[in-house]
């Protein structure tokens, strides 16, 4: 695959979807169903915390059997780093090789309807 992270990103955009760490974790899966988007950066302020991710969601609250209107994100979030520059889902990656792989097979096309 050709490419990296950083063209990803590129293509992608640098919009980060955020979330409270004091917002509770439904608004947080509202949010997320909103925007169509399976992780939100969490941040307090301006300063980024970790993420919260439906995984996250449905093994720490839904599992635990807690509920998610009285838990906050920030009580379920894992917290790593301090600086962000972009996050890059599956779907990212699969989009970016998708596209990588109809960029090869449209070469190849070329070529052979040119040789």
């Amino acid at each position: 695959m050709q490419g990296c992270v950083e063209e990803v990103l590129a293509r992608k955009g640098h919009v980060i979807e955020t979330t409270r760490a004091r917002a509770t974790v439904l608004a947080a899966v509202e949010r997320m169903n909103q925007l169509k988007v399976g992780a939100l950066l969490v941040t307090d302020g301006d300063r980024p915390l970790g993420i919260i991710t439906e995984r996250d969601v449905m093994s720490r609250v839904i599992a635990e059997r807690v509920a998610p209107e009285s838990v906050l994100v920030g009580e379920v979030t894992v917290v790593e780093g301090d600086r962000v520059f972009g996050l890059v889902s599956i779907g990212d990656l699969t989009s970016w090789l998708v596209r990588d792989q109809q960029r090869t097979i449209e070469d190849l096309q070329d070529f052979i309807c040119h040789a």
